[in-house]
Order: structure tokens, then sequence, then C-alpha cells
């Protein structure tokens, strides 16, 4: 808390520790899906460990990221590198308020990486997945005359 307390300049709400309290610029919320949805389709950016359901979800939303992989899992590393690749974020080695303000500093870049992101839902992995079985149906529904009888 005292990190996002030092960043005063910006509001953090905080998840994760089913608390409900107001430390100065920091809101610490208990969980709430309604409410975690809400506050993450309003945000400016999110800063998470390396998990990707709320690092794709950040993504989807537009919204810059900045990533603190949990020690020692490597997924979690491989995806915030991947969102420091992409443009859309930084990823921290150690969650500090000078990576933080770094991340805020360079944020109007990543929001403007962020927003050229583009996905049509599985739209294209459906489109793949139907030809691919309409092929296999056609090779199975074709005689096979090489058989012998």
């Amino acid at each position: 808390m005292d990190i996002l307390k030092s960043v005063a300049q910006d509001t953090f709400y905080v998840y994760g520790l089913n608390r409900s309290e107001t430390l100065g610029n920091v809101i610490l919320k208990p969980f709430s899906e309604a409410g975690f949805i809400a506050d993450l389709a309003s945000a400016k950016a999110v800063i998470a460990n390396g998990g990707f359901s709320l690092l794709s979800e950040a993504v989807y939303l537009h919204k810059p990221v900045c990533s603190v992989p949990v020690k020692d899992q490597f997924e979690q590393y491989v995806n915030a590198s991947y969102i420091e690749k992409l443009g859309y974020g930084k990823r921290l080695e150690s969650f500090s308020a000078d990576g933080i303000k770094a991340f805020l500093y360079d944020r109007p870049v990543f929001q403007n990486n962020v927003n050229a992101y583009r996905q049509d839902g599985n739209t294209a992995a459906f489109s793949i997945i139907e030809e691919t079985l309409e092929s296999v149906v056609r090779s199975f529904s074709r005689p096979n005359t090489s058989r012998k009888r």
C-alpha cells in the first residue's frame, strides 16, 4: 500500500485483500464481479501480476497494462513480456514506486498502442475449424478406389 500511496497523483482500486477501506489515494475493495468489471472498464490502466485472464481482459478493453509477474512463474513472465513486446504496457521485475511512475509516464504511448488492438471474437478460429472439418468430411465421403476387395 505504501508504494501506491506514494504515487499520490493517481487513485488506485485494489482487489484481492477482501477489505473495504480507503487509505488516501488507495481504495481497497472486496471482490464483487459487477464492481470489478465496472472498475476495470472505467480504469485508465491496469496494474496486475502476469496472469493471462486479467491481462487479456485488459487488452480486450484497450487498457494499458503494468505487469509484475509472480516470482518463478514462467507463464506469468512470458505473458508480461509479451505485453511489453506488443507495446501495450510494461513488465516490472518488482513492484516499486519508480516502476509505477515510469509506467504512468509512458501510459499515453501504451494507450495509443493498445487502442490499435483488434480482434473479432472467435470468428477466425471457428472459420478455420469449420474449413478443417469440412475437408475431413469430404475426404471420408470420397470413394477410395485404391482398396482391394
